[in-house]
């Protein structure tokens, strides 16, 4: 069941066209990272990330991200894992600014995939830079596909399982990354091409 859900909400972001057609809207393809949790005076490493990201940020700084699949999973124990199906954040950006995002955000994450009834709260204090590839700075360009180059929180989480703490963590949109790279690797490839083989 699972597995059916995930494929569904995949096949739901394909079906997005590659287009901007709202200023502040944007897609991206997930974030992967690395965090610290500090729960009970334990602290422990752990991999976190996000499939697909629906973001949208308004002109007066409030903003949301919501992401059909969020994953956690810990370093030091392979079988302590969670994957849930609801996960929306809202945030207040200081800085207004369409690609630099740097203020606190309210989080949930819930419906798990063995336990329905588990839900997750984070709030804290969070720096994006958002829709900018260093490696190609057209990406974001009339489209909606975008980049979180990089993502930091710092806060405190509390679950109905009896988990709670503060957290350190950070992670990149490695997809959109290495997705641009092959893109521009492809096109630089057809330009030499088109050189080597003019059509008159």
């Amino acid at each position: 069941m699972a597995k059916k859900i995930v494929v569904m909400q995949f096949l739901f972001f394909l079906s997005f066209r590659a287009y901007s057609f709202v200023p502040g809207i944007s897609l991206n393809l997930g974030v992967m990272g690395i965090g610290v949790s500090f729960e009970n005076t334990n602290v422990a490493g752990y991999f976190w990330g996000n499939i697909g990201t629906f973001a949208y940020q308004s002109s007066w700084g409030f903003g949301v991200n919501v992401s059909p699949v969020h994953f956690f999973s810990d370093m030091n124990d392979p079988t302590s894992y969670s994957l849930t199906f609801v996960n929306t954040s809202v945030f207040y950006n200081f800085l207004k600014h369409d690609h630099l995002i740097l203020g606190p955000f309210g989080s949930v994450n819930a419906v798990m995939y063995n336990r329905p009834d588990f839900f997750e709260f984070h709030g804290g204090i969070t720096f994006l830079i958002r829709n900018i590839n260093f490696f190609s700075p057209d990406f974001y360009k009339n489209s909606i596909l975008g980049v979180d180059f990089l993502v930091v929180e710092l806060g405190y989480t509390y679950n109905n399982k009896g988990g709670q703490g503060f957290y350190i963590r950070a992670g990149m949109d490695l997809l959109s990354i290495l997705f641009q790279s092959k893109q521009t690797e492809l096109k630089e490839d057809f330009d030499e091409y088109q050189k080597e083989h003019p059509v008159y």
